[in-house]
């Protein structure tokens, strides 16, 4: 039997209940002779504006709740759109990130006072709440206030009930277990530490001993295996790169979006530096997915693209030119960890080119 696909579901079922409930309330509204034919026409633009306002309000009652447990803030991520806090200054940049449209990263209390729950929770009980207040403007926007209730209590849903990555499924995840309480610690102590600076190589060492699975393998776990994965790619490690992108990649289908893809993008540079006789290269090449995103503006990308053009297309320029525009991106990156690691990857593999090179022209010599 073919196996049900949660987020088709909770797709339709959330145009059928936003679809039932204006339904019913314009029909109400109507009756009762306080709705326009203008207002009706109104109803595709609030449907959009009230999604991007719900989306907002969700961060904010991450950082809301965040803020009064304990956390400090890091970044607040609307669409591709980031604001993020670096050497204590806030700077507007931006950054996309497959799967999610925000993000609201803060930095971690202590372990030993780490509070997570209402930092969880904080998006979904703002959805509701705006919901319910806005009813009290009924009234006097009556259309408005029916969309944008109705989105509010159905994003809420759909961020609350357990599914993919979303809100519910990490809260019910990091309560089933001390050790996922562990794991959920780490990634936020390591966005933390690398948007403000800090290597993989810098972080601490029991950050990369593998935390066991309980109750059983989750993204929790997988977020750890690619932390292992880029340490092992800033040291250039490439025996300890092939053992962590082979055990990632016996599990690829099982991975969330962002993951699948950044997998598959470090298994295309792999492959193009030490292994291009393998068979996923040429998948690889092929796959469509993961080209669009490399065509993300982002430092990691200019690496794996500039090693493309120079491994696979022998083109020189080109790689060259890739590099040279990656370096230049400090100023837009949103983590700056990633920046400098990624900076010394791409002077790395510009030495290694020109070296290349030059070991061509002493055997035309």
């Amino acid at each position: 039997m073919k196996k049900i696909n949660i987020k088709s579901v909770l797709f339709i079922l959330f145009f059928m209940i936003v679809g039932g409930f204006l339904g019913i309330f314009i029909g109400m509204m109507t009756d009762g002779g306080n709705i326009t034919p203008i207002d009706l026409l109104l109803v595709a633009p609030y449907f959009i504006l009230s999604i991007v306002l719900h989306i907002i309000i969700h961060e904010a009652g991450h950082l809301v709740m965040g803020l009064l447990t304990g956390y400090t803030f890091l970044s607040f991520r609307i669409f591709s759109w980031v604001l993020v806090k670096q050497h204590n200054k806030i700077k507007l940049t931006k950054q996309k990130v497959p799967g999610t449209l925000g993000q609201c990263l803060l930095i971690p209390p202590e372990r030993e006072e780490f509070i997570y729950k209402l930092y969880l929770l904080g998006g979904v009980l703002f959805n509701f709440l705006a919901s319910l207040l806005m009813i009290s403007l009924i009234s006097v926007f009556p259309v408005f206030t029916i969309v944008f209730s109705g989105i509010g209590c159905v994003l809420g849903l759909m961020n609350l009930i357990p599914t993919g990555f979303n809100d519910g499924n990490t809260l019910k995840l990091a309560n089933s277990s001390i050790e996922n309480q562990e794991l959920l610690f780490l990634q936020l102590d390591v966005n933390a530490q690398m948007m403000v600076g800090k290597k993989f190589t810098e972080l601490p060492n029991d950050y990369f001993s593998l935390i066991a699975e309980n109750p059983k393998h989750s993204y929790f776990n997988d977020f750890q295996e690619f932390l292992i994965l880029g340490k092992c790619i800033e040291k250039r490690n490439w025996v300890e790169v092939a053992t962590s992108l082979e055990k990632l990649w016996e599990n690829l289908d099982s991975l969330i979006l962002p993951y699948q893809l950044e997998l598959k993008k470090e298994m295309f540079y792999y492959l193009l530096i030490r292994k291009q006789e393998d068979e996923k290269l040429t998948e690889l090449l092929k796959d469509k997915h993961l080209h669009k995103y490399l065509n993300m503006k982002t430092i990691s990308n200019k690496r794996v693209l500039a090693t493309k053009a120079y491994f696979y297309d022998q083109d020189l320029e080109k790689s060259f030119e890739l590099i040279n525009e990656g370096l230049l991106l400090k100023e837009k990156t949103s983590n700056l960890g990633e920046f400098l690691v990624e900076s010394d990857n791409l002077v790395w593999l510009k030495e290694q080119i020109a070296d290349m090179e030059a070991n061509k022209l002493e055997k035309i010599n």
